[in-house]
């Protein structure tokens, strides 16, 4: 397997999971400062899952950037990870 090839692929899914975080972040019913406190706890999980899936992402490219060859366990190991970031905004909401 080609490594850009996988970087390409797990750099699309976590755009894809940080996609699906920001729809849940609905806008509040009003203008007030208190209508947007009154939903804290949506935002901050939104904030812990985003710093969360960007501190992954930037661990992974560390990882991968000295790598030359991907063997099948790396992607089936890179599969399992992606599968497990992408349950970051369910576990957090």
């Amino acid at each position: 397997m080609n490594k850009s090839r996988l970087e390409a692929f797990t750099d699309a899914m976590i755009a894809i999971a940080a996609t699906i975080m920001v729809l849940e972040l609905h806008s509040p019913d009003g203008v007030k400062l208190s209508n947007l406190l009154s939903e804290w706890h949506v935002l901050f999980a939104y904030i812990v899952s985003f710093f969360l899936i960007y501190l992954f992402w930037f661990s992974h490219h560390n990882t991968f950037k000295n790598a030359e060859i991907i063997s099948n366990k790396v992607f089936l190991l890179n599969g399992i990870w992606l599968f497990l970031l992408t349950l970051v905004p369910f576990t957090t909401s």
